[in-house]
């Protein structure tokens, strides 16, 4: 292999038989380093990695081309010594697209790969294995209104900040009225039902001097 940097495209690329890119995007740019040592993964995709990766041991599965149906490339976690970049500029927030990196310790990990020289240089995987599904990583079981993240295996909690006077119930993990809320409705019934007492006596006080004022005018 000829010492540089080479880029392709990693599409899919699967832990456990979960595809840690999703939802974000389909494939990712990478690129061959042999100038550094590690797997050097955007940070996003770091902490779906690390989400599903039990201890040091773990295959990291990708496809060379958008075929699903194609067989994968794999790298071998265990002697690739992953790292990851920064949070702020790794492209999950979709405004950078910093590439997966592969170092030479990674590259050795994946097993043989092919430059082919021409025109324009053209590389070759081993691409030969059928994604594992098996793992001992656990999935978290989720309540209440909280929806499962496949990609980073944890289950994410409702935004009740998107409903008027809610919050999250952190014990049942569902969207409930703010508890200043029920107080309010009560005290404002409250405030209206005693306002509504003391029109209702108003009224007959003044119907009653009204009633005397014309009493009053008949007799005299």
């Amino acid at each position: 292999m000829v010492l540089g940097k080479y880029a392709f495209n990693m599409y899919h690329p699967t832990i456990c038989g979960v595809d840690i890119l999703k939802p974000v995007s389909s494939q990712w740019t990478a690129v061959i380093d042999t100038t550094v040592e590690c797997l050097i993964l955007p940070g996003f995709l770091h902490d779906n990695l690390r989400a599903w990766k039990v201890g040091s041991d773990g295959v990291l599965y990708f496809g060379v081309n958008s075929d699903t149906s194609s067989a994968y490339a794999s790298i071998n976690l265990n002697d690739a010594c992953v790292q990851s970049r920064s949070h702020t500029d790794d492209g999950s927030g979709l405004t950078g697209r910093n590439p997966i990196v592969i170092g030479y310790r990674a590259l050795q990990a994946m097993g043989p790969v092919k430059f082919e020289a021409g025109a324009s240089y053209r590389l070759s995987f081993n691409a030969d294995k059928t994604p594992s599904s098996t793992c001992a990583t656990v999935v978290p079981h989720c309540i209440g209104q909280q929806v499962y993240d496949q990609a980073k295996n944890t289950c994410a909690n409702s935004d009740c900040g998107a409903y008027m006077f809610s919050a999250l119930d952190e014990a049942e993990k569902v969207c409930k009225l703010k508890p200043f809320v029920p107080v309010a409705f009560y005290v404002t019934i409250g405030i209206l039902f005693i306002g509504e007492l003391i029109v209702s006596q108003l009224r007959k006080k003044s119907v009653a001097i009204a009633q005397d004022v014309c009493d009053r005018s008949i007799e005299s």
